[in-house]
């Protein structure tokens, strides 16, 4: 999953109301890690001051990032906005103690997290969300806000401990059937497909899965994220007043940043038509 959306939105609200006030400034690290699956989501950005707006252009390019695993360096290539390990040879698992360490110019900065174990105990209420041929007509805004409400599935965990989990889900291959018929609204779409995913990390133990948030028929697969501990610290202290500069919780030595790992376990449905 390589869906930070949350993640990132706290982190642009945090870190852009730092104050350069460090003749060798620091630099933001957002480094994450999903048990499971590839590398690929580590960004280095240059610090920036309280008035300036956050953009693509404080992406720093040329560092030097390193990922340690058992005293092993995996180094890692800039692509698209994010660091990624290209090689065959890294698995991450539940359990692993994981540094991060990155070098831009004279100044290194490192980072420890240890991967959390998955979700555990996740089942789901059915194997099937149905979902009839939605077409264009004057009963549609009826119909769908029927569907809204019956076309469901729960997904269900273990949580005892009341730890944060985020959810992700996404079809399991790359095109279907559209669920929308031709001429249906792209803004009907986008106000739709803001359910299916939770749209912060939350204590629960439970998630509803709607059939019309989805944009095709097909198999997909909802994974349920255990969020690590330092990720739980800074959602817990996501507002950050720019009168008081209050710096935001960060792992990070000798920088400003995140770096944390998340791991999760996956149940699959189809959408079918009815």
């Amino acid at each position: 999953m390589k869906q930070s959306l949350i993640i990132s939105l706290f982190l642009l609200l945090g870190y852009s109301c730092n104050q350069i006030d460090d003749t060798d400034p620091k630099f933001v690290i957002e480094g994450f890690i999903f048990a499971g699956e590839r590398v690929e989501d580590i960004k280095v950005k240059e610090q920036i001051g309280i008035d300036e707006p956050d953009s693509l252009d404080r992406l720093i390019r040329d560092a030097v990032v390193v990922l340690i695993k058992e005293g092993q360096e995996y180094p890692l290539q800039y692509d698209e906005g994010n660091y990624k390990y290209f090689g065959s040879n890294l698995l991450v698992e539940s359990g692993d103690l994981l540094r991060l360490e990155v070098t831009v110019g004279d100044r290194i900065a490192s980072a420890e997290t240890i991967v959390p174990a998955a979700t555990e105990g996740l089942t789901i209420s059915g194997t099937e969300l149905i979902v009839p041929e939605i077409i264009l007509s004057f009963g549609l805004v009826n119909k769908l806000a029927e569907l809204f409400f019956t076309s469901r599935l729960t997904a269900s965990w273990d949580n005892p401990g009341e730890d944060l989990h985020f959810i992700a889900i996404e079809p399991v291959v790359a095109e279907y059937d559209s669920l929308f018929p031709t001429g249906f609204p792209q803004e009907g779409k986008d106000f739709l497909s803001g359910f299916k995913f939770a749209p912060q990390a939350l204590e629960v133990d439970t998630f509803s899965i709607i059939g019309i948030a989805f944009e095709t028929y097909g198999r997909h697969r909802a994974k349920v994220y255990r969020v690590n501990q330092e990720y739980a610290d800074l959602f817990n202290n996501p507002e950050q007043d720019s009168r008081d500069l209050t710096v935001p919780p960060s792992n990070v030595v000798n920088g400003f940043g995140i770096f944390s790992a998340f791991a999760s376990d996956s149940v699959f449905f189809d959408i079918v038509r009815e």
